[in-house]
């Protein structure tokens, strides 16, 4: 918790509410490119027990010892089923990921943070 405290506060988004449950990370991976850009995929599960029509939600990746490695956030427009799975693929600058290329999975912790939800049915939820 400290860790995501800390990558909060430096991503700016330390004044937001913050649910860490309704999306979960799943299998992910970071592969270079090119040598300016690499493209990250991962899988995220819902644990909404209705249809996600947009989510303002952030993500990222923090280091055995508690440091945060980079963050981002996710695409807004996104349909994740109730209860199902939802993989984003994006290509980033190479800068940010770096450390992302020669960490192992063990050494990685990960971390999502929902700020806010509209659902399919119209109700919105903040946090």
């Amino acid at each position: 918790m400290r860790a995501l405290l800390a990558l909060m506060l430096l991503t700016g988004t330390a004044h937001a509410g913050c649910n860490d449950t309704l999306l979960a990370f799943g299998e992910w991976s970071v592969v270079p490119l090119d040598y300016d850009q690499v493209q990250m995929s991962v899988a995220f599960k819902s644990s909404a027990d209705k249809p996600i029509a947009m989510i303002n939600a952030m993500a990222g990746y923090i280091d055995a010892l508690g440091d945060p490695v980079v963050s981002f956030r996710l695409d807004k427009d996104v349909e994740i089923p109730a209860g199902g799975m939802y993989t984003e693929v994006k290509n980033w600058a190479r800068d940010p990921f770096e450390r992302m290329l020669i960490l192992k999975h063990a050494e990685v912790k990960t971390f999502v943070c929902v700020e806010a939800v509209l659902y399919k049915d119209g109700t919105k939820q903040a946090f």
